[in-house]
């Protein structure tokens, strides 16, 4: 059968063939090529998210290996190794004619009998157990998790062993949680676990349990649970030095902006006197009325917009490029929150995210927030079309990419006016950095290690 353009399904599916093959291997490259995706493989089987973790547990087919964790979970660390020494002791004497060491299996597996019959006299009964975390914590820094354990009880609890959740893939446990030797009623004690991550993105850990240790040391008692802790993984805000951007008056106002400073504008209020304040803007009645000096405060118009636009998705470019520059636009963020100019949008492939607060840490937290949480794709976006319609409302613009997709965007925005710096970054170059006009290329190693950038 033959189509309009006089080619038949036939050929049409045959050439299309290639394209889909090779774009299916241009994934597996990528695959190859990523550390993180190798290490996200070594937990394939193990949900990402605590909700799918929680549903697992409670399916009938998991419910059959649960003597087994059951068992696990009852023996503190030294009662694990027993129970393996146990087992080898056992394989041992199974000829028990021709050895005694089936004695010795007796002797330890009544140990860990008696110590597993023991569990239900030692609980930790009145313990409440409360985490408490950062909100946010940037790849590769330590997240500190502070396990508050409040005794309401009557009886002191001797012997609390605290233990940590199990990981993600992209975790790893920089000090484990200790224990507790005496915890007495209305007592509160505090025990520090710390743990640094790799990958952005929210996290929700399963909890922290807490157990009293059994006589011998071999089992522990019933255990109490936390609640998950909650935090957000930002990408880490790269060394980037003081941005001399030049500006323009925007095409399209898109609102007021103004931001509080002492001038000759609009007064918005007064204040307590400070020294070094001017002493024409002393405010006389204010002065009079409460017996303390002080000064007006004024409001001045701002006319700088500036906005960040990061394009990173796509099969050009691997995963450490695409980090590398996530992690090149929050210092980037950083850098002009910084110095005062504030960022008015933050441009992410084809979408935009326009901040209420533009200046100061709440500013920085939001940019942070948004670049944490975005997820990175194989799929081509078209950021042109956002990129232009976000141009004629902006004063200045600094476009970060991880490949060459801006490029036709950045050149129509210049011949229109808007003064576009443009940061790309690659894999390796000769020199740490090369300058043309406004475009920069970043090798993505400095980024890494930690280096200066004066772009």
């Amino acid at each position: 059968m033959t189509g309009r353009g006089g080619a038949s399904d036939t050929e049409r599916r045959d050439a299309r063939a290639p394209e889909g093959a090779s774009r299916w291997v241009r994934r597996i490259q990528n695959v190859l090529r990523s550390r993180r995706r190798l290490a996200r493989l070594n937990h394939v089987l193990i949900p990402e998210k605590k909700p799918d973790r929680d549903r697992l547990r409670r399916r009938l087919r998991w419910r059959f290996f649960l003597p087994f964790f059951f068992l696990y979970g009852s023996l503190s660390q030294e009662g694990r190794g027993v129970l393996l020494l146990t087992m080898l002791v056992g394989l041992a004497g199974v000829d028990v004619t021709q050895t005694q060491v089936h004695l010795l299996f007796g002797a330890l597996a009544g140990l860990m009998l008696g110590s597993l019959a023991l569990r239900p006299l030692f609980r930790t009964k009145g313990v409440k157990v409360e985490i408490e975390n950062a909100p946010r914590v940037s790849v590769g820094a330590t997240q500190r998790f502070l396990v508050h354990l409040d005794h309401a009880g009557d009886r002191p609890v001797l012997s609390v062993r605290v233990s940590g959740p199990f990981l993600p893939w992209d975790g790893q446990w920089a000090r484990h949680p200790s224990g507790v030797a005496s915890l007495r009623p209305r007592e509160r004690a505090t025990v520090v676990a710390e743990a640094r991550f790799s990958a952005r993105g929210e996290h929700h850990l399963d909890a922290f349990e807490i157990a009293a240790l059994v006589p011998l040391g071999l089992a522990v008692g019933p255990r109490r649970q936390s609640d998950g802790p909650r935090f957000l993984v930002v990408p880490k805000i790269a060394n980037v030095g003081d941005l001399d951007l030049a500006h323009r008056i925007p095409e399209r106002q898109g609102g007021h902006l103004s931001s509080r400073a002492p001038g000759e504008s609009d007064i918005v209020g007064v204040r307590p006197y400070r020294p070094g304040d001017a002493l024409r803007h002393l405010h006389a009645r204010t002065w009079a009325r409460t017996g303390v000096p002080h000064v007006r405060t004024y409001v001045a118009e701002q006319t700088e917009r500036v906005a960040i636009a990061l394009v990173v998705d796509g099969e050009e470019a691997a995963d450490e490029l695409k980090e590398a520059a996530i992690s090149l636009a929050a210092g980037v963020a950083a850098a002009l929150i910084r110095r005062g100019t504030g960022i008015d949008a933050l441009l992410i492939n084809d979408s935009i995210v326009r901040f209420e607060s533009r200046v100061g840490q709440p500013a920085l937290d939001a940019v942070l927030d948004r670049l944490g949480t975005h997820v990175l794709v194989d799929d081509d976006r078209d950021a042109r079309t956002a990129i232009e319609t976000l141009g004629p409302e902006l004063s200045s613009l600094v476009v970060i990419s991880a490949h060459d997709g801006p490029a036709k965007a950045v050149r129509d925005l210049r011949s229109r006016g808007l003064p576009v710096r443009w940061l790309r970054v690659v894999e390796t170059l000769d020199e740490p950095t090369t300058r043309d006009g406004l475009d920069v290329t970043i090798p993505a190693s400095t980024i890494d290690a930690g280096e200066l950038l004066a772009p």
